[in-house]
């Protein structure tokens, strides 16, 4: 589960390569001004285009504070714990299908500097 976060487009083919076979859920909140959800959505597409099974929850009023998440949290969660995968609002095949876009870091971030944090 990702919650306010995304995968970054350097790492998508290693997720890729060692989880196959897992189900994912996002969450986001549309206000989320510390990763915007257009990051959340580029992960959905990234992993539902690769086959995966993926969920994406979207509150419209969630920011990137934990609380402001509970509704959607926990439909997610407990779409988890029982193994409920729902076909992604936004994302399904047809006009207006999402593109994953690559994320780029913030200037003031070099790439040395994010893999030290691993």
């Amino acid at each position: 589960m990702s919650i306010s976060g995304s995968l970054l487009d350097s790492r998508a083919q290693r997720l890729l390569a060692l989880m196959p076979n897992s189900r994912y859920y996002i969450v986001t909140g549309a206000r989320d001004q510390i990763v915007p959800t257009r990051y959340a959505i580029a992960t959905a597409a990234i992993l539902r285009d690769a086959g995966l099974a993926v969920t994406l929850y979207s509150q419209p009023d969630g920011t990137h504070v934990l609380y402001s998440l509970r509704s959607v949290l926990s439909k997610a969660w407990n779409d988890m714990t029982r193994g409920v995968v729902r076909s992604p609002i936004g994302l399904m095949s047809g006009e207006g299908l999402a593109e994953a876009v690559r994320f780029s870091p913030p200037s003031y971030i070099r790439y040395e500097e994010m893999s030290q944090h691993e």
